[in-house]
């Protein structure tokens, strides 16, 4: 017999021995302790559900924590390949402008050159 039904067996056997009266005192004690057990096993409950909801917030701040200064790292990484990237562009552009201007001295003499040309050919042709 498990203890618990051998306590209430007992109790039923000094119940018997005790006048109805105080049977209904006897009840209403044992549904007072049984009320009292399940509001400590709720207090418990509540306080098992508060930590584990205190550890899941700590744990979801700590992640974003650590997304945070991924993405700040990330962000830092890639200013500095954009900065490098600007800094060959704007060599790229200078450059181009340098070979536009060269390009553009070059057809400057030889257009010099061929107006020479026509000059010559025609001092020869009189």
């Amino acid at each position: 017999m498990a203890p618990n039904e051998a306590s209430k067996k007992a109790r039923v056997d000094t119940l018997s021995s005790v006048a109805p009266d105080d049977v209904e005192v006897v009840s209403i004690t044992e549904s007072g302790h049984q009320l009292l057990a399940h509001i400590k096993m709720m207090n418990h409950l509540r306080s098992e559900a508060l930590k584990a909801q205190e550890d899941h917030q700590a744990k979801v701040s700590h992640l974003q924590e650590e997304k945070a200064i991924e993405v700040d790292h990330l962000s830092k990484e890639k200013a500095i390949e954009i900065k490098a990237l600007q800094e060959v562009l704007k060599k790229e552009e200078q450059t181009s402008m340098k070979l536009k201007a060269i390009l553009a001295l070059e057809e400057e003499r030889r257009k010099k050159v061929e107006v020479k040309i026509a000059k010559l050919k025609e001092q020869v042709l009189r």
